[in-house]
């Protein structure tokens, strides 16, 4: 070929493998390929008689790594100031090569000859390589199909191209020709990144930090900050003003737990009716509309009054004055996200699913507005607790478990990001509700029963209304997604799976001929949950609430038209609510206006966590995975009936471990061994507070009773168990309150 011509060459499958470059090949096939081209250096001193046998060697606490070359030794580095390779053009030359800078790299040299001695005396330089590698937003491989059919990618090897290769290269065979790999590949799937990572702006910084922390720990539970806030709720703005603590997750910011202060936390029961209602439990106040009258001009909630403040919280798409939060203090003593005093809503019919008899859901007045007026939830957190804490089987007060629990500090690595805000969140979800925010999750429009049936291990064929849990299975029956599936028509499907997951599962479904579309931002969902839901939930609508578990229907919450789904993720009664994201704040707030004079606590995905242990929920990545199927997961029950003789006999099974003591909390990848033999590794783990326990989850033989778990150092016993251990008898899930 010569120099500067171009030839066409068609073919059925394309593999990006243009490193630093593939960013750029990627966009010739409309592809994004959130590759980042980071300067890199290494150097090689002069041969010193170091064998060929010598082991390459990482020293993260000096942020260097070292290797044999011709007889002297590699030396390279990851700094905390790197630089981007800046070029619109990388192919223009076969290599890109950067004259050395030494004073870039003296970080990492006086770091190596702190490490090695011997680089004092005789460490001569013969050798510099200064060269761009290609770097990811969260520092794993880019590897898979693309949105493009037939076109692949393997590239982000983040400095490990040489060392992977074979590796790559067999994964890579196998996906081509058979359709799936050897192993689980989801940490290094492209399908991970979703349009969120499309902006070059967000993935340079997201990809920066990689690399400047490239070698530091990263501890359980660690929050990243770099190129966060991207994705929020639509009522992220109250979860600030009730001080969350927020983590992050495919973009999305989603609330870890609630750092309320003490007088806000539920301490036990209270008579006290809040100010500006009457009868709070069936005269909710709304959020953003405050006591005592119109707002000044007869301005409503969220409009500009005279002097420039703005009351009752602030607009979506701008900056609050001076940059401040909503609910701070700025110049001129106003405060802003909370709602100042006075201010009625305007009237108005309720809008959609009303019920057929036209009643008028409690809570709002006969021409639409809803009644009462508390401040903010804020302010009502702090004038309404929970009642004191009964036990599930008997009623009466579980002195222990106050006492020992209320203390509760878990030991080792679980305790370094952790708060006793979980626990509250769990306790008051148990007694009374909780309301949680799982807006982030992903959300799948599809139509057509065919293609889906075939890779969903249930049966999808149910009436209309109707709620499957199900996995959708690859050849080898190994789990490729853990979802919910609503049939919402004839032949219109919504599939609801983990927030990482969306991107992933969507190219799952085209690759076997599903028609999809993806419909994660057009909803909100907030999840009430809790012996107190129905109450709380019944007071705002007219509609009938009676439908059973794992159904489905359209209603109306004060104002808004919502998609109920009675499904649970914590294993208590209550619904998932969907309504359209443009209603999403007004449904929060009517939600926490009616729901706190009743006990209910606003929580976060670690309470989500700890009570999904304690009921034996599985998540997809960590308990189960493609290498793994429904038999081996104890998911048996969500395969129909036909495809389970094909499955073949598990060997071991996902099993419950209660750990001895309760201090020591495995996490996740621990050793766990059975007669002094190291036979798996925990899957999942943490402190399930409603039974007072440290949990975790393990593939063991069957008829295994109990194990050894290697935490914190040492071996801690456990019994095992293959069944929930709160609430086995699913009593509270499948509670009839209505009757």
């Amino acid at each position: 070929m010569a120099p500067g011509s171009e030839w066409v060459i068609r073919t059925d499958t394309v593999v990006n493998a243009a490193g630093a470059a593939a960013g750029v090949v990627g966009r010739m096939a409309g592809v994004d390929v959130p590759v980042v081209p980071i300067k890199h250096q290494y150097v090689v001193t002069a041969p010193s008689g170091v064998p060929v046998t010598a082991p390459t060697v990482r020293d993260p606490d000096n942020i260097v790594y070292f290797r044999e070359e011709g007889g002297g030794i590699l030396v390279g580095g990851y700094i905390r100031t790197p630089d981007v390779w800046e070029d619109p053009n990388p192919l223009s030359q076969p290599r890109a090569l950067f004259p050395p800078n030494m004073p870039k790299f003296e970080e990492s040299w006086e770091s190596a000859r702190r490490r090695l001695p011997s680089l004092r005396s005789n460490g001569q330089i013969v050798k510099v390589v200064h060269g761009p590698e290609a770097f990811t937003p969260d520092g794993e491989f880019l590897l898979g199909e693309t949105s493009v059919r037939g076109f692949w990618v393997a590239a982000g090897f983040c400095v490990h191209g040489l060392a992977a290769a074979g590796g790559v290269g067999k994964v890579m065979a196998e996906w081509i020709v058979d359709g799936q790999p050897e192993y689980d590949m989801f940490a290094m799937d492209i399908a991970r990144f979703g349009t969120h990572a499309r902006s070059a702006t967000w993935a340079r910084a997201k990809a920066l930090d990689s690399y400047s922390k490239y070698y530091d720990i990263a501890y359980p539970g660690e929050e990243r900050t770099a190129a966060r806030s991207l994705r929020r709720s639509p009522a992220w703005v109250r979860h600030a003003e009730l001080g969350a603590e927020f983590g992050e997750k495919a973009g999305w910011e989603r609330v870890n737990w609630y750092d309320l202060p003490k007088s806000m936390r539920n301490q036990g029961s209270s008579t006290e009716e809040p100010s500006g209602t009457s009868d709070a439990s069936t005269n909710p106040a709304l959020p953003g509309a405050a006591s005592g009258g119109a707002l000044p001009g007869g301005a409503l909630p969220g409009e500009v009054v005279s002097g420039g403040a703005q009351l009752g919280g602030a607009a979506s798409g701008g900056a609050l004055p001076g940059g401040a939060l909503p609910g701070e203090a700025v110049s001129g003593g106003a405060q802003l996200g909370g709602a100042a005093s006075g201010g009625a809503l305007p009237g108005g019919a309720v809008s959609g699913g009303d019920s057929s008899d036209g009643a008028v859901p409690d809570g709002v007045s006969s021409d639409g507005a809803l009644s009462g007026g508390a401040s903010s939830d804020r302010d009502l957190l702090d004038r309404t607790s929970v009642g004191p804490l009964v036990d599930d089987a008997s009623g009466e007060a579980t002195e222990r478990a106050l006492e020992r629990s209320s203390g509760y500090r878990p030991g080792g690595w679980a305790c370094r990001f952790w708060s006793p805000s979980i626990r509250e969140e769990c306790l008051a979800t148990r007694d009374a509700a909780g309301l949680f925010d799982q807006t982030s999750f992903g959300k799948l429009e599809i139509s057509g029963l065919g293609a889906l049936q075939r890779i969903a291990g249930n049966d999808i064929d149910k009436a209309v209304g109707s709620v499957v849990y199900t996995q959708l299975l690859n050849g080898r029956d190994g789990i490729e997604a853990d979802v919910t599936v609503t049939r919402l028509g004839e032949d219109q499907f919504r599939l609801v799976t983990g927030t990482a997951f969306g991107g992933h599962d969507m190219a799952l479904l085209r690759r076997n001929g599903v028609e999809v579309r993806d419909v994660t931002s057009a909803y909100a969902c907030y999840c009430l949950w809790g012996p107190k839901a129905y109450t709380i939930l019944a007071g705002l609508t007219g509609d009938d609430l009676s439908f059973g578990y794992m159904q489905a229907r359209e209603i109306s919450v004060g104002y808004v038209p919502v998609l109920a789904q009675r499904v649970t993720f914590v294993g208590e009664f209550g619904w998932e609510l969907y309504c359209p994201a443009e209603y999403g704040l007004t449904l929060w707030d009517t939600l926490m206006a009616a729901g706190v004079p009743e006990g209910m606590r606003p929580g976060g995905y670690r309470a989500i966590d700890s009570m999904r242990l304690e009921k034996g929920y599985r998540v997809w990545g960590s308990d189960i995975t493609p290498e793994t199927t429904p038999l081996e997961a104890g998911l048996g029950f969500a395969v129909r009936t036909e495809r389970r003789p094909g499955m073949k006999r598990p060997e071991s099974e996902l099993a419950c471990l209660l750990l001895d003591g309760g201090k020591d909390v495995a996490l996740g990848g621990e050793p766990v061994r059975l007669d002094g033999t190291p036979v798996s590794r925990v899957t999942s783990g943490g402190y399930g507070y409603r039974v007072d326990q440290s949990i975790a989850y393990a593939y063991v033989p069957p008829g295994t009773s109990r194990v050894e778990v290697g935490v914190n150092g040492k071996w801690v016993g456990a019994d095992v168990t293959f069944g929930p251990v709160y609430d086995p008898g699913h009593q509270r899930i499948r509670a009839t309150p209505w009757k």
